[in-house]
């Protein structure tokens, strides 16, 4: 079952709630707050869900010692990213994600339209 997101408009709190597709309410409460569906927050900005940006990619990680060879080589690329004390690329949007992934040779085998794909398997 999908997951909704659900803001209250007075403190700008958001919590997630789970119902059958098509069953998801427009108001919920809890904890006595109201809480009003958020479009824009399950398609985009609601973190530490799936697909929600900044994200990290472990595929493009390096080792702590080479934060800034790694930070360095992306910039000389035009691709200017911050790397996390783990090694963790930190990736700001789609677009982000592409030229980063340009930039290593990497493609998304689950790559939606605009995101970058093998031509050929």
């Amino acid at each position: 079952m999908p997951s909704y997101v659900y803001t209250n408009m007075k403190t700008g709190r958001s919590i997630e709630k789970v119902y059958p597709i098509g069953r998801a309410p427009r108001r919920v409460v809890c904890d006595g707050m109201a809480y009003v569906r958020d479009l824009a927050a399950e398609h985009a900005s609601f973190r530490d869900t799936p697909g929600a940006w900044p994200m990290r990619s472990l595929a493009m990680r390096c080792h702590p010692s080479q934060r800034q060879k790694m930070m360095d080589l992306y910039s000389r690329s035009g691709v200017n990213t911050y790397i996390d004390d783990r090694g963790f690329p930190i990736i700001q949007s789609r677009k982000h994600r592409n030229e980063l992934m340009r930039v290593h040779g990497l493609f998304d085998m689950d790559a939606g339209y605009g995101d970058r794909a093998p031509k050929n398997l």
